[in-house]
């Protein structure tokens, strides 16, 4: 029905134009049949069914008119600027109806000129009344997503206003006689004058359109189509189904093995800071997959000196409200209580949401609190790059960027205080002097709080230590309490949105501990947290407060842990009180003070310092603040200009560095620089660096490093050595002495790393990263092939795109040259799988645009969308003379003996047909009207594989100046 109402809007459309034609331009003559059989003869005679009821009308169009295949919307095309026309008119076709379409009113002839136009460039075709609508097709992203029915109003086009909004992906609501229109991007007001109603609907015209919500129309003439342009990523047209309906054509696997990373490295210092040589390699492989509707993981370390540790194995399981998780696990649950390491099992039990929750992949705690000792930062960086976490100023973790531009530090002991500073300073691999970002948050206290009427069980119960490791001797050492009763039990209640309590118990190997506290907000701005320990019979408590009202903030922390409140520690007190107060003045500085008190084994500190943070102007920054310890760290960074920078680090009575750093194109830059301070004398560098195009070439950085008179080589690179597999080297005849690193990255003679990410499915790996699949998410993996699953001869690829969807969720992806594709990091659930064909080859049709799909924790569904490789083959049918034969009817059949094309040669005998799929056919002039009943009919064998085939000509024997 679509198809039928844009040909007769098509046809009215070229009626009311030629009613303008003069009448010294129109023939009433009818036509000879003969012209009549040739014109027929440039049509393609496999026209849809919704063509049939114009087939009559549209079969006397002169033959210099191009053939119109409406099988989409897309596939239309409007008439030429310039066209002859031979069109007999019915009464259908005034009535814009079916009825009497087979007989003609008169036949009408002419030349039609297409006049130059404004605005949405109109035809003239389409000049019609303001309530006679227009059925138009809608492409956004360049893709066709419907259709509307619009008027025209002199230039431009009135648009019903509910259907655009479903089709473009926003709602309306009305208030106060206002009408809301909600994007994507905010909320615009209409008044009902600034639209009109036709009819009972409500139109908007395309200005408005444009001025109101930044949305540019477009009307192409030749899709006879609306291009839209809006500034939001639309979402479906329609209310997405929902997903639990939804029957999957393709499930995870329950039993898999799915990912891979290894970390491997070398490093080696000739001399060093002490004048002695060492060597060292680790290396660290984690493995992970899915077991029995479950997930499970491995994590082996090695030094090469001691027998491999294996670290981490566990197995997890969700169901519902409720998960398991069996193995061994290192879980802190308060910092009242000791973190254990157990091998045994866990049971938590939470209404809350699972979206609350860390996503990551570790043995830890099943439901974690949020001011755990034990903690996972995540985030994303240039892939390749070095990235540091530092909490309160000290280094604590750092690691290598998957390819994916993803990081993950997980199970990071934080303190217990709620007001750390967290940072994470972001290095190019090219350059480990200089930190290209810092990023930095604060463990906020209202992250505690529990929506009333929600709560959390957690327990669990095991032996301590790794039953594996101390069965086998595996490892680099075996505790002495390993093989002792572990247990524990946490509850967290959220009684108000204000106030939260919580317990917890705890079995030691060793000792009894127990917790009590809550999380209240005392008022709007102010939050307080805190909790009584007791351990071995001694108490303990933590009590962390955070105000913020405006510009001021406030944060104080105090816990005390009196002499054997932990057994494993004989030393006295310790205690940690601090009080972080800032204010921010400006955008452009904010001043505070911090005061801390602070004692533990080794060490004790003691100071009242100030902290800043200022941008004088744009481009240059200025921050200090203490770290744990009392050093007073300061930061500066100035972007001369957009290819300059300058930056100066320093401890304050310790180490620094001055660095400037000149980029000569988007490749190549150069950077000198001093580290200078400490114990060491100073070290002067220059170096030039390039980046690679991509991380498959290498980058490379080379130059030279001076101090006391000794001249040293720096060089290093990194790249993709195979897909999946980062290989970096890095070598220093002066190392800097001023490690930047807890591994000292930056203070080694030489450094070697390989770091491999793999993905597993079917047979083999592809690169991805393990971060993609975890816990509660999984991957979905494919790749385009053909039908009978043969390898795609010579076509790539590259750049198809793969689109997913899942309620109002919507991801994308693109393939490789070979086809294949993969999106991770996708929540459970059952998922609607599009390819889109626009970027397939010209040959190739996929079978089945939209797959089902669902997807499972730790596991990768894999399927393929299969396509049909179809080429076509094109000849001429002669007679003995060699003379064309026009209007006879050629088909191809295929090895089961049934046709599956035909066509019907034009007026110089030749025929073309498009479409045909891989196979060998059989070619023939099949038994007709037009030719004798006695011909002995030609056939031809035709085998079609990788390329379209011509010159398949048929001659009729016997037959000579058959026309």
């Amino acid at each position: 029905m679509f198809i039928l109402r844009m040909c007769i809007n098509t046809l009215v459309a070229l009626l009311t134009v030629i009613a303008t034609i003069p009448v010294a331009a129109v023939n009433a003559n009818p036509l000879p049949s003969e012209t009549l059989a040739n014109s027929a003869s440039n049509f393609s005679q496999t026209s849809t069914a919704s063509d049939t009821a114009l087939s009559d009308a549209s079969e006397n169009i002169n033959a210099t008119v191009p053939s119109v295949q409406p099988k989409t919307l897309s596939n239309y095309r409007a008439t030429p600027p310039h066209s002859s026309l031979h069109i007999l008119v019915t009464d259908a076709a005034l009535s814009n109806t079916p009825q009497n379409i087979n007989s003609p009113l008169e036949s009408v002839k002419g030349e039609i000129t297409t006049p130059d136009r404004t605005s949405l460039n109109l035809p003239p075709q389409l000049n019609r009344s303001t309530t006679d609508p227009l059925l138009v097709g809608v492409i956004i992203n360049k893709r066709e997503v419907g259709a509307l029915e619009v008027l025209q109003e002199q230039n431009t086009f009135l648009i019903p206003l509910e259907a655009f909004s479903e089709i473009t992906g926003f709602s309306i609501g009305k208030v106060d006689n206002i009408l809301k229109i909600n994007t994507p991007l905010g909320t615009v007001d209409l008044a009902d004058s600034d639209l009109k109603q036709i009819n009972g609907v409500q139109y908007i015209s395309e200005n408005l359109i444009k001025d109101k919500l930044a949305t540019n129309i477009e009307f192409n003439q030749s899709e006879l189509a609306l291009i839209i342009d809006p500034p939001w990523r639309r979402t479906s047209s329609k209310p997405s189904p929902i997903t639990h309906e939804l029957e999957p054509e393709f499930q995870p696997p329950s039993t898999s093995f799915s990912t891979l990373r290894q970390e491997l490295n070398f490093t080696s210092n000739f001399g060093g800071q002490t004048g002695s040589n060492s060597q060292r390699y680790y290396s660290s492989t984690t493995l992970g997959g899915r077991l029995a509707g479950g997930s499970w993981r491995i994590r082996v370390n090695n030094d090469f000196v001691n027998a491999p540790d294996i670290t981490e194995y566990f197995w997890f399981k969700r169901d519902g409200n409720l998960r398991y998780q069996v193995g061994r696990q290192q879980v802190g649950l308060h910092p009242l209580l000791s973190g254990i390491d157990l091998t045994g099992g866990q049971l938590a039990w939470t209404n809350l949401s699972s979206e609350q929750f860390s996503q990551g992949f570790s043995a830890s705690a099943l439901l974690p609190r949020r001011s755990a000792p034990l903690k996972t930062f995540r985030g994303e960086a240039p892939p390749a790059s070095i990235v540091q976490l530092r909490i309160n100023g000290i280094v604590v973790a750092q690691q290598q960027v998957a390819l994916n531009g993803q990081y993950e530090f997980l199970d990071v002991s934080t303190p217990s205080g709620q007001a750390s500073q967290v940072e994470v300073f972001i290095y190019d691999r090219n350059n480990l002097e200089v930190p290209i970002e810092i990023r930095s948050s604060t463990l906020s206290t209202s992250d505690l709080l529990l929506p009333p009427g929600k709560a959390i069980h957690l327990a669990g119960v095991g032996v301590s230590g790794s039953l594996v490791r101390d069965i086998s001797g595996l490892g680099s050492f075996s505790s002495r309490e390993a093989g002792d009763l572990v247990a524990f039990y946490q509850w967290r209640q959220g009684i108000s949105e204000n106030f939260t309590l919580e317990a917890a118990l705890q079995k030691n190997p060793d000792t009894f501990q127990a917790e009590g506290g809550f999380t209240w907000r005392v008022a709007d701005p102010l939050i307080l947290a805190a909790g009584v320990g007791l351990s071995n019979g001694k108490v303990g408590y933590t009590a962390d407060l955070e105000f913020q009202s405006g510009d001021l903030r406030i944060v104080g922390n105090s816990q005390l842990f009196p002499a054997g409140y932990d057994p494993n520690r004989e030393s006295g007190d310790r205690f940690n009180h601090s009080l972080d107060i800032s204010y921010k003045v400006s955008n452009n500085l904010r001043l505070g003070l911090i005061a801390r008190s602070r004692q533990d084994e080794d060490t004790s500190t003691n100071y009242i310092l100030p902290s800043f943070f200022w941008q004088p102007f744009r481009g240059l920054s200025l921050m200090g603040r203490p770290d744990l310890d009392g050093d007073y760290l300061f930061d500066s960074f100035f972007q001369v200009t957009r290819d300059m920078r300058l930056t100066f680090n320093t401890t304050v009575g310790d180490a620094s560095l001055l660095d400037f750093t000149y980029r000569l194109s988007p490749r190549y830059q150069v950077s000198l620089g001093s580290n200078f301070g400490g114990e060491l004398a100073p070290r002067y560098y220059a170096t030039i660096s390039r980046t690679g195009k991509s991380l498959r070439s290498p980058s490379l950085n080379l130059g030279l490093a001076m101090r006391e008179g000794q001249v040293g080589l720096i060089a290093g690179a990194s790249m993709e050595v195979m897909p999946g597999v980062l290989a970096r080297i890095q070598y220093q005849g002066l190392p800097s002495g001023n490690s930047t690193g807890i591994d000292g990255f930056n203070d080694n003679t030489l450094t070697i790393g390989l770091v491999t990410d793999l993905n597993y499915s079917q047979g083999s790996f592809t690169p991805a990263s393990t971060s993609s699949i975890g816990q509660t998410q999984g991957a979905i993996a494919g790749k385009i092939q053909l039908e009978e699953g043969a390898k795609l001869p010579n076509f790539n690829l590259d750049g198809v795109t793969i689109r997913i969807s899942r309620g109002s969720q919507t991801r994308t992806t693109t393939t490789d040259s070979e086809g294949n594709f993969f999106i991770g990091n996708l929540p459970e659930g059952v998922y609607l799988v599009e390819l889109d064909p626009e970027n397939l080859p010209f040959e190739l049709s996929p079978v089945k645009n939209t797959l089902t799909a669902e997807v499972a924790a730790a596991a990768i569904t894999q399927f393929n969308f299969d396509v049909r490789a179809e080429f076509g083959l094109a000849g001429r049918v002669t007679d003995v003379a060699s003379k064309p034969i026009p209007g006879v009817t050629v088909e191809l059949i295929n090895a089961s003996g049934k046709p599956v094309k035909s066509t019907v040669t034009d007026q110089f005998g030749l025929y073309r047909l498009d479409g045909v799929p891989i196979g060998t056919y059989t070619l023939q002039l099949p038994t007709q009207d037009a030719l004798p009943a006695t011909t002995n009919l030609p056939t031809r064998m035709v085998d079609i594989q990788n390329s379209f085939l011509f010159d398949q000509n048929l001659q009729l024997p016997g037959i000579a100046n058959f026309y």
